[in-house]
């Protein structure tokens, strides 16, 4: 619900991605007989594919998805505590 309510005072609004990060792979990913993807492959595909601006990091751990430590990304990553108190 916070991620919903900080979503809708930031530019961009109904269009800002809310993207689920997941410990593992859940169960409606599998599609037999095909290898489900691992759960940070999704992550890092749907950054990949929103290409957003910034993270809002919902959780209180540290979140860097593999790909992006070069590109300065790691700057972009924004604590949802940062932004609304």
């Amino acid at each position: 619900m916070k991620a919903i309510q900080i979503n809708t005072i930031l530019w961009g609004g109904r269009f800002n991605p809310l993207i689920p990060v997941y410990r593992r792979t859940p169960r409606f990913w599998e599609e037999k007989p095909f290898t489900p993807p691992k759960a940070k492959d999704i992550v890092t595909g749907y950054l990949r594919a929103f290409d957003p601006d910034f993270v809002v990091n919902m959780t209180d751990q540290p979140i860097l998805p593999e790909g992006y430590e070069g590109d300065g990304y790691e700057k972009r990553v924004l604590f949802a505590f940062g932004i609304v108190q």
